[in-house]
């Protein structure tokens, strides 16, 4: 990676009289630069549709058949790669985080590529409050989705491996999530009767995700079933509350949910 930004800027500086003196693309806007071996390998410029790709020494320019608006497409595997960030312009820091907030986890290639670009956002402070001062666009917390990928996950040769702790920590999560399904939320289920499975199982493990990571897991005197059935015979009413919020459930009989809250 170039450490020197006075050569940042001074490379943008030259990139864009070119992009300028250019008849044919001389309103386009710098989007990123990418280098390997501190050598610079991408300086790609857009407009409303088009991508292209810069090259400062031999002023040639290549045409990208994607269209702006998969511009993660073309940034993201290339990070992926192995490709270093040397810069990336707000209005595509804003335009990522828009892409990663919709289409992730199920929807979005090049997951590597996605954990190595909020590092990037990490280390030089590209944050939500940021993001929403500039643009009023009001995304998602970002680096917490990365402080979590990060505490779960390593990269290692572009490898996603999970830790033996970490492997440990999920499968007691998904015991408790058994255990609150079957048992101690099953009448909850039962009574607001969404029989959506992957649904209820989705909520069950969230619940088991916020007990692990409570104080009352971390109880030593008492067996972890005595301690999730205190979690939730403390807490019963906050997490009828979130189920009727994350299944969107309105509900009618008030005196039931009384007595289901009261329990």
């Amino acid at each position: 990676m170039i450490k020197n930004m006075e050569e940042i800027k001074d490379l943008i500086q030259r990139a864009n009289e070119q992009i300028k003196n250019n008849t044919v693309y001389s309103n386009y806007e710098l989007q990123y630069i990418l280098s390997r071996n501190s050598k610079i390998t991408d300086i790609i410029y857009a407009d409303d549709t088009n991508v292209i790709n810069l090259n400062l020494d031999s002023s040639k320019i290549k045409k990208f058949e994607k269209e702006y608006s998969v511009l993660d497409e073309i940034l993201l595997p290339e990070i992926e790669k192995g490709k270093q960030i040397e810069f990336i312009s707000d209005e595509t820091h804003d335009w990522l985080w828009y892409i990663i907030e919709t289409y992730y986890p199920d929807d979005l290639e090049n997951k590597k590529g996605m954990f190595k670009y909020l590092e990037y956002c990490k280390k030089n402070n590209i944050t939500r409050k940021y993001l929403d001062e500039k643009f009023d666009s009001s995304p998602s917390d970002l680096l917490d989705l990365y402080d979590k990928l990060h505490d779960y996950f390593r990269v290692d040769d572009l490898q996603v491996v999970m830790s033996k702790d970490v492997f440990e920590k999920r499968r007691e999560a998904n015991y408790f999530t058994f255990v609150l399904g079957y048992d101690l939320l099953h009448k909850m289920i039962e009574k607001y009767e969404n029989l959506d499975c992957d649904s209820n199982y989705d909520f069950c493990y969230m619940i088991a995700d916020k007990f692990i990571n409570s104080e009352y897991y971390k109880d030593n005197n008492h067996s972890a079933y005595e301690m999730i059935c205190k979690y939730i015979e403390d807490n019963m009413k906050q997490i009828i509350s979130l189920y009727k919020n994350y299944m969107g459930i309105e509900v009618k009989n008030s005196k039931s949910d009384k007595r289901m809250d009261s329990r």
